[in-house]
């Protein structure tokens, strides 16, 4: 029973922390390669594409992507979809807008020197080739140099109050356990109390006669 419990637990866990690594912002540095917009099925993975596209009959998206490489020659593909009022609550309106910042950033990259061109990505989601999924960038900026730091604020505070939320919660739940033991000790020991003084024999006192 015990095992379950923590098998259970575990897997909880489990499921709010990649929730959470999925929706937290993150930051790459990238250089933008090209752009360029493609109609994607998505009727089977509707969840890790944003709802505010409209799907036509076939199951098929219009969706713009940001074609990119990381300093170490790694290329990354991003979406660039906005999010609207769903999941995650970017609140993301103008992908049109972040397309065109790509596409600018791209141009000026273009014949420029190797420290030259970078950008940092805020993006969330993740990348699968057996999936076909990709994150979804929300935000460009261009940095300096290539030795710009990636580390994201925001998603470090989002899992260091997560994590203290989580054992917060377990500390709660097993004093919360405990109390009920010893509440329902204390009442079993009463209630065998009472059925012990029940048993007994009532014992008449005689009546002296004057």
């Amino acid at each position: 029973m015990r095992i379950a419990r923590y098998v259970v637990v575990a897997c909880a866990v489990g499921l709010a922390l990649a929730a959470l690594h999925y929706s937290l912002p993150s930051k790459t540095l990238v250089k933008i390669v090209g752009t360029e917009v493609l109609r994607q099925n998505v009727t089977d993975r509707t969840f890790f594409w944003a709802a505010s596209n409209s799907v036509d009959s076939d199951g098929r998206i219009e969706v713009r992507f940001l074609n990119t490489v990381r300093p170490n020659g790694r290329t990354v593909v991003y979406r660039n979809q906005d999010t609207a009022l769903g999941w995650p609550p970017y609140f993301k309106f103008d992908s049109a807008d972040l397309q065109a910042a790509a596409q600018s950033a791209s141009d000026s990259a273009q014949g420029r020197g190797e420290d030259e061109g970078w950008v940092m990505i805020t993006s969330y989601g993740w990348r699968s080739q057996m999936l076909a999924i990709y994150p979804n960038a929300v935000d460009i900026h261009p940095v300096e140099h290539r030795d710009a730091s990636e580390f994201s604020a925001v998603r470090a505070i989002g899992f260091a109050v997560a994590i203290l939320f989580m054992l917060s919660a377990w500390r709660l739940l097993r004093l919360a356990r405990r109390s009920m033991q010893a509440t329902l000790a204390r009442l079993l020991d009463q209630s065998g109390r009472w059925r012990k003084n029940l048993g007994r024999p009532i014992r008449r006192t005689p009546h002296r006669r004057r």
